[in-house]
């Protein structure tokens, strides 16, 4: 019935929501650069599957509102473009900083956290890692 209609479906990407809530924000390159960041982290661990990636998005900009000390954190015009409340993304976004967090680690997969550790993208990566024990 789809061919004979010739309808394509598709399932929604970050870039969906991406561009209007970073504009509703007011996101410069850096923030965008971090959200990215975070967007990809998500990709790895299966467990980030259950939040819809319009939940992604969102909590990837409350986050990155967060660590450059934004305030309000979720302004009133976050939560009517994207149509969820700050407490809303709370756990999302704490799953997010704890990938963010341990990125450098070893035992995680490099790949976006060396892309991201480029002055080419900001060093953005850097935001957030915790620094390895030195004892």
């Amino acid at each position: 019935m789809v061919r004979a209609l010739d309808c394509d479906l598709v399932v929604p990407n970050p870039a969906d929501f991406l561009y209007r809530l970073e504009r509703a924000n007011g996101s410069d390159w850096e923030e965008r650069y971090f959200v990215r960041y975070c967007l990809e982290l998500s990709l790895v661990p299966v467990h980030m599957i259950d939040y819809p990636v319009h939940v992604l998005v969102a909590s990837a900009l409350l986050l990155s509102n967060e660590v450059r000390g934004q305030t309000p954190l979720w302004p009133a015009i976050m939560a009517h473009h994207s149509r969820m409340a700050e407490a809303d993304l709370r756990q999302c976004v704490k799953e997010m900083r704890s990938l963010a967090e341990n990125a450098s680690s070893k035992n995680q997969p490099q790949g976006v956290y060396k892309k991201y550790s480029s002055s080419r993208l900001g060093s953005v990566a850097h935001l957030l890692c915790k620094k390895p024990d030195l004892a």
